[in-house]
């Protein structure tokens, strides 16, 4: 069975948007006036109906009936080229984790936000945003949210309460940690995982006790030492 589906779902779709305008000055992901415009407005709407017709205002040409055949070509193209990779990938993250892959399956979602990919791993079908349209990113964005997942499954809560981190640290750790990417699964990546500005030195950390270590826990206990200062 596949582990990564790809799929649309309008609702999960918008609770990204949602996600996005939250997060928007926190990623220092660079938005264009329209969309920090588009952003602002959903903002200051503070009924959630209301959002919801604003974002179907704002997403209404992808959900088209005249675009459902370009859907399904950005499916299809997404499973394929996953289907190809998943096998190894799957095999490394569960190396680097010593932990099994933790879901039966995983929704990647296509997602008509101008940029940034939520997710929830938590709910009876774990997904995570992805572009809804065909771009070889969508692999290291894939790779990059199903590698939170491990994260939140086995990790999250014991390093949490272990160094007294708060959410804004637990970010950073997690968000520290896909370097490992570009060491691990650097053949299969289209292009190198970047992460946040803020990340870099934190992820430096992490590079260089994985090429000491390989040892996934030693790395978790250096950087929550370091986030917590």
């Amino acid at each position: 069975m596949k582990k990564l589906i790809f799929k649309i779902d309008k609702k999960i779709d918008f609770r990204n948007h949602l996600i996005q305008m939250n997060w928007r000055d926190k990623t220092g992901f660079k938005f264009s006036e329209k969309d920090l415009s588009y952003f602002n407005s959903l903002e200051n709407i503070k009924d959630i109906q209301e959002q919801w017709k604003e974002f179907k205002k704002y997403s209404a040409d992808f959900y088209s009936d005249e675009n459902k055949d370009n859907i399904n070509e950005i499916l299809n193209s997404y499973q394929k080229s996953w289907d190809e990779v998943e096998d190894i990938y799957i095999k490394k993250m569960e190396d680097i984790h010593k932990q099994k892959f933790p879901y039966e399956s995983v929704f990647g979602v296509l997602s008509t936000s101008p940029g940034g990919w939520g997710f929830n791993f938590n709910e009876d079908e774990p997904w995570f945003a992805c572009p809804n349209k065909i771009d070889k990113k969508f692999i290291k964005v894939a790779m990059h949210e199903i590698m939170h997942g491990f994260f939140i499954e086995y990790f999250r809560e014991k390093y949490k309460k272990d160094f007294n981190l708060n959410d804004n640290q637990l970010w950073d750790v997690q968000e520290s940690l896909t370097i490992l990417l570009n060491i691990e699964l650097g053949d299969i990546l289209p292009e190198p995982d970047m992460g946040y500005p803020q990340h870099q030195e934190l992820r430096e950390e992490v590079k260089e006790t994985w090429l000491e270590t390989r040892d996934i826990s030693k790395i978790l206990n250096h950087i929550c030492e370091i986030v917590k200062k």
